[in-house]
């Protein structure tokens, strides 16, 4: 967390040669990016595949409980969506092409559209994984070309598959160790608030598109440059002097190995949660607290909220003081 690691930027005749040096380099890739290759296409993950996981959001809401064959069959049939379709529903490496994908040929409720499409029992990729709970029936067996082979796959084709949510008893489906799928502990986000969180907007809950200056600014900016449209990244050290807190999923997409450590630092694993659940976890848990991240949020607040604001009640601005903020906390813990 610091917007130059090199260090380069307290040097001043290094620095001055690097902006003068990478001025050249930055300016052709940006007129490259911005000619060429404005956009990274993931082909199975991009705008149609995130333009249907709305749609499945906004089915979640509308139809839980019955069938959606009826709406999967408009999902087109060329293209990112169908590959999407079949990265994230096929059982086995030869349902991957086969000619009808297998989500097609299926029975799902709404919820159990939308489980099959995030959560962590049913999804391949971890970056869109979220504990929303797990199907409320059987048959099923496991996706054997994907997570070693241990991933939930609906199996009938002739009956309709429901969904129990997070906070619903749950059927226990074995693992390939003998552990169930789904225990209360290991279950944190309530599918209706996934569907919302999806379907309702104004925004779109995943970008839709990868614009690619994002990688090249980013890169050139931690390298040090500060010229062009990098002229306004100030403060490298900034975040440095600030205690921080890190909520890590303990299921996520990292190892979960702790930032270097200073005075002040919070670091918070919370247990059972997916890369998505840091942000869509219901606000009460099955053990009855608040779920992990709003409770880390609001304890790093009120520990730091005296050290960076002494206006009473409000700034000259109209902004609320960071004291008055801390006092609404307290009072609704």
């Amino acid at each position: 967390m610091t917007a130059d690691p090199s260090g380069l930027g307290d040097v001043p005749l290094v620095s001055e040669s690097v902006q003068r040096t990478r001025s050249y380099a930055y300016n052709a890739v940006t007129s490259f990016v911005n000619s060429s290759l404005r956009v990274v296409d993931f082909g199975f993950i991009g705008p149609e595949t995130m333009g249907t996981l709305l749609g499945v959001g906004v089915t979640a809401q509308l139809r839980p409980d019955t069938d959606t064959s009826d709406l999967v069959a408009r999902i087109p049939t060329r293209g990112a969506a169908e590959q999407g379709l079949r990265l994230f529903h096929s059982r086995t490496a030869a349902d991957l092409v086969a000619p009808v994908a297998v989500l097609r040929r299926q029975q799902l409720s709404g919820e159990a559209l939308l489980g099959a499409f995030l959560d962590d029992d049913t999804q391949p990729l971890s970056f869109i994984r979220t504990s929303l709970g797990v199907y409320d029936r059987g048959p099923v067996g496991r996706k054997a070309w994907s997570q070693g082979g241990s991933l939930l796959f609906p199996t009938a084709t002739d009956q309709l598959y429901g969904w129990a949510s997070f906070d619903d008893t749950l059927p226990v489906f074995p693992q390939p160790n003998g552990l169930p799928y789904s225990t209360p502990e290991s279950e944190v986000t309530d599918i209706q608030d996934m569907a919302r969180v999806l379907g309702n907007g104004p925004l779109d809950f995943a970008e839709e598109y990868f614009p690619t200056r994002i990688t090249t600014d980013v890169g050139f900016s931690q390298a040090g440059f500060r010229a062009g449209d990098l002229a306004h990244v100030r403060y490298a050290g900034g975040p440095a002097a600030r205690p921080r807190l890190t909520v890590f999923a303990a299921d996520g997409v990292t190892d979960r190995k702790a930032p270097p450590q200073r005075p002040g630092d919070v670091v918070v694993v919370a247990p059972g949660y997916d890369h998505l659940d840091v942000v869509t976890a219901s606000p009460r848990q099955n053990d009855g607290q608040p779920e992990d991240t709003a409770a880390a949020v609001v304890d790093f607040m009120l520990t730091h909220a005296g050290s960076v604001a002494t206006a009473e009640p409000a700034d000259r601005d109209g902004a609320v003081s960071a004291q008055t903020v801390a006092r609404r906390l307290r009072a609704i813990r």
